[in-house]
């Protein structure tokens, strides 16, 4: 299917792609080399956001583009501490706190496929220093998507996975997670 949705999120990941192998380390990331990957990866992340919190996202990136600034370069140094905070927004340490409750309660329903994932305290510097990249209307927008989905009982990282799992090929999150119980 092509929506609105879908050609935004496309475009969202086809700039953070090309920021992504821009980033210049003295050791380049393997998954620099598999943008396939990256990208499928991306997609779903971003998959949950509201028209509205991808359009603003994708204006921050067009916007950092046209200023010549790489904001994976400083998603990447933020992690390394080798730059001091991007951004102070108070909705950060907000955000994080409730992916982290998602994070946690994602791993407790389905072990297998989140065996790979993030430690609890890598997840959480590798998604503060995501967000303090984005702008702080972005960073309100994605706020009110996560209250929507509080307010409809989901969690936003079981619905990325979800779109993970039929990227793969998977009917469901659950029948993915069967399949690595199988192996």
């Amino acid at each position: 299917m092509d929506t609105k949705k879908d050609r935004l999120i496309q475009k969202v990941v086809a700039l953070e792609a090309e920021m992504f192998v821009g980033v210049r380390s003295s050791v380049p990331a393997p998954c620099q080399q598999d943008l396939e990957a990256f990208s499928l990866h991306r997609e779903a992340q971003v998959y949950p956001w509201s028209e509205k919190t991808l359009k603003r996202y994708l204006s921050d990136l067009l916007c950092a583009k046209r200023q010549g600034i790489n904001l994976m370069t400083i998603k990447y140094a933020r992690m390394g501490e080798q730059i001091p905070p991007y951004s102070s927004n108070p909705l950060i340490a907000k955000l994080v706190e409730q992916f982290l409750r998602w994070q946690i309660e994602t791993k407790e329903k389905f072990p297998k496929v989140m065996q790979g994932s993030r430690t609890i305290k890598d997840f959480c510097i590798y998604l503060a220093s995501e967000l303090e990249t984005y702008s702080d209307r972005t960073l309100e927008l994605l706020d009110s998507d996560v209250a929507s989905f509080l307010a409809e009982g989901k969690n936003m990282i079981v619905s990325t996975y979800e779109r993970l799992a039929n990227r793969y090929g998977f009917s469901s999150l659950r029948a993915m997670e069967e399949h690595f119980w199988r192996k």
